[in-house]
């Protein structure tokens, strides 16, 4: 009786969850495993979310642990809570001609998307991370922030190297990424639903029934902030091609012939050239940096010792966006018209 006892547990138990991703033989949905694209929506949103100081580090993967001490436009301050980064917007809203700069007092702490600290050293060390960031938007693996989860959350977790079925409870975005994190090729699980879900711009919570439900979700709200948030599209189109100047003018003077013959690569890294095309073949490099805030995007380039790119060595507002075109302006004065070749 023992015997036959245990042999029905252990079918039950494979009732449960079956190894198949999607619906199982036997009816079970929203079964998951590693490889699920549902696994790697929960992942995302799970991330640790650095979004929250991004005026001063530019980068939505990773946040800076506090206090850090910095400049803001050549003003020092100590920032040693949340609530005083509104005291940098302060700063940066003073001027809207002017060029926005944190300067940190290095070194400094900063948690990843993952979890982890790490020690930045210096400003290059700050770019490298930013660039990281960029690629990881660019090959959608950046943390999920227009969703959140409330929890508790119970998955079902079945083992089919061990038979074996448990509950796992989910009390955290830390828990659930470690959960994530640390299954194994022989685990499948399936959320137990409804699950809560807060939404960016929604002002009631939402109940998910289904992995179907959540990844709707999520690719919904995905699709508002990137609208809300054209720099994340930016950077991506930037990096994506090369590109040349088609039209540029000062003062309603046109200067186009004068950069025709150069073109711009942006690097993931921010860093960037610009080659001419004509004699004498020069390769100029610099810099470049996005950024988004109250509603305006802006395009940060600096080029180094060459007195005609000098001109473009400014903080440019920009005007309007598509896969092969950007369009900048810098006070009212000079308009400037890059296109992908």
């Amino acid at each position: 009786m023992l015997f036959i006892f245990s042999g029905l547990v252990l079918n039950s138990c494979q009732e449960e969850i079956d190894i198949t991703e999607g619906t199982d033989p036997n009816g079970v949905e929203n079964t998951n495993n590693l490889n699920s694209e549902t696994t790697n929506f929960y992942r995302r949103v799970s991330m640790h979310d650095g979004s929250f100081d991004d005026n001063i580090d530019q980068n939505s993967c990773s946040s800076v642990i506090l206090p850090v001490s910095l400049t803001a436009n050549g003003n020092p301050l100590v920032i040693s809570n949340t609530s005083d980064y509104a005291l940098v917007d302060a700063i940066f809203n003073q001027s809207d001609t002017d060029e926005d700069i944190i300067v940190f007092d290095f070194p400094i702490q900063v948690m990843n998307h993952d979890y982890t600290t790490q020690t930045i050293a210096n400003q290059q060390e700050l770019n490298n991370l930013i660039g990281f960031c960029n690629q990881l938007i660019i090959d959608n693996e950046n943390p999920i922030t227009c969703i959140d989860f409330i929890y508790n959350i119970g998955f079902s977790v079945f083992n089919s190297n061990l038979n074996q079925s448990t509950i796992k409870n989910i009390a955290s975005d830390f828990d659930l990424f470690n959960f994530i994190k640390n299954l194994s090729i022989d685990e499948v699980y399936a959320a137990q639903y409804p699950i809560e879900v807060s939404v960016l711009g929604n002002s009631t919570n939402t109940f998910i029934t289904s992995d179907n439900e959540l990844e709707a979700s999520i690719l919904g709200c995905i699709s508002d902030l990137q609208s809300q948030d054209p720099n994340l599209n930016l950077n991506a189109i930037l990096t994506n091609a090369t590109w040349q100047i088609s039209n540029i003018t000062q003062n309603g003077a046109d200067i186009t012939a004068g950069y025709s013959s150069y073109q711009f690569n942006f690097v993931n890294d921010f860093t960037m050239t610009a080659t001419n095309t004509l004699p004498p073949f020069e390769v100029v490099n610099g810099n470049w940096q996005s950024n988004y805030l109250n509603n305006v995007t802006s395009l940060n380039i600096n080029l180094t010792n060459n007195a005609i790119l000098n001109l473009l060595n400014r903080e440019w507002t920009v005007t309007a966006f598509t896969s092969n075109q950007v369009n900048l302006k810098w006070n009212n004065e000079i308009y400037l018209t890059l296109n992908s070749i």
